[in-house]
């Protein structure tokens, strides 16, 4: 089971032009499951390095709303290499945080995905890519990109599968709240089953907000 504190948090390439080759996978999705994992990553003091390509010339800036949930302390390391690994800079921020677990968001399941999945499996590092927060030109192309990663060693993951394991028991009260209410905003239907009841009485749920309401 993995444990937040063995783990680092690697974002890569979300950005707003490069969102267009996403046609995989519903593009809302891919930002909604994007931010709730950068919001579960936070929660549990899960360290967050954020890597973008060509942010000047070509792709564009983050996501806006990733960019509103990212810790303000977290600094986006821009690079011309597809290849994160082959920036310098990029590889400092990743030994810099010591940990051996690298969990990997990136938008382009069959580019930025795959490279920074093979890249850390070469460095030593077990890699886990979050399979539902990227996504390809074609389902054809994601499948083939997660299988390589498959056969190369990495460990897929979703977001949500990530949330609850680093949670592991709802006695753990310090993240149980913030847990519940990324839950709530970010799970869709499943979380009508909690706001419900909440409208009904009109009471605040166990995070102490309103339906509506959303902390930052």
């Amino acid at each position: 089971m993995l444990e937040p504190d063995s783990c680092a948090l690697l974002l890569v390439d979300y950005q707003a032009q490069m969102l267009f080759g996403v046609k995989s996978r519903d593009r809302d999705v891919v930002i909604n499951n994007v931010v709730a994992l950068t919001r579960t990553a936070e929660t549990f003091n899960v360290p967050i390095i954020v890597s973008t390509l060509a942010s000047n010339t070509l792709n564009g800036p983050l996501f806006m709303d990733l960019q509103a949930v990212l810790p303000p302390e977290v600094q986006t390391i821009d690079r011309t290499a597809l290849n994160p690994w082959e920036s310098a800079a990029f590889q400092s921020a990743v030994k810099k945080v010591k940990r051996g677990k690298l969990l990997i968001g990136a938008l382009w399941s069959h580019v930025s995905l795959t490279y920074t999945t093979l890249g850390a499996l070469a460095e030593g590092y077990q890699a886990y890519p979050v399979i539902d927060a990227s996504g390809a030109p074609t389902v054809e192309a994601h499948e083939m990109a997660v299988q390589r990663m498959l056969i190369s060693g990495a460990i897929p993951v979703s977001w949500q599968q990530l949330m609850f394991e680093f949670q592991r028991d709802w006695a753990n009260t310090r993240t149980a709240e913030r847990v519940h209410e990324i839950t709530r905003h970010y799970f869709g239907a499943f979380s009508q089953g909690i706001v419900h009841p909440q409208l009904l009485t009109g009471e605040k749920g166990r995070t102490g907000m309103r339906p509506g309401e959303r902390s930052h």
